[in-house]
């Protein structure tokens, strides 16, 4: 009998140390996350936003691409309705190499969840590399400079590419 016990607990530890083996094999097989980790920051004067979208393309083929979106869904105090998003903040996205991987174009912007309008934007150029962490930082710039300088009432706003003013006014070129 003693002799069946030392067969039946060597059975069992061979059994073990087997089934140990192949799930540490099959764990091995699994393959890292391809993930593009981005810091988004805010540049002066960026208006507050609750939508964030962020797209990684492909700098070779900009239709090869995907994106994430961050929503606010709490009720906040930011003129009655959501909370803005806050920056600086990091913001990971998972990334199928078989589709995208090289380099890239990683791109950000904060969008008026109720309106849909488009407050800032930014991007930055990145490294996807198969199942590794890649790190980017982009910083978001209004898409209307002088948005904060709307608020105020009867404020102005000159330059810009047309040299005009917020209410789209010239310098004094032009007839009336």
């Amino acid at each position: 009998m003693i002799g069946h016990r030392l067969r039946s607990r060597w059975i069992c530890r061979r059994t073990i140390w087997a089934v140990a083996v192949a799930a540490g094999a099959g764990l091995s097989g699994c393959k890292a996350s391809t993930v593009v980790l981005t810091t988004v920051e805010a540049g002066s004067n960026v208006p507050l936003f609750t939508q964030l979208t962020l797209t990684l393309s492909s700098a070779a083929d900009p239709s090869v691409h995907v994106s994430s979106s961050l929503v606010s869904l709490y009720p906040g105090t930011y003129d009655g309705g959501l909370p803005p998003i806050a920056l600086p903040a990091q913001f990971p996205v998972s990334v199928d190499p078989d589709y995208l991987s090289g380099a890239a174009i990683v791109r950000a912007d904060g969008i008026d969840n109720t309106t849909g309008t488009l407050l800032a934007t930014g991007s930055t150029t990145a490294q996807v590399v198969p199942q590794k962490q890649t790190d980017a930082t982009l910083t978001l710039s209004p898409v209307n400079p002088c948005a904060a300088a709307m608020g105020d009432a009867g404020a102005s706003c000159d330059g810009g590419a047309e040299g005009g003013s917020i209410d789209g006014s010239t310098d004094g070129a032009g007839g009336g």
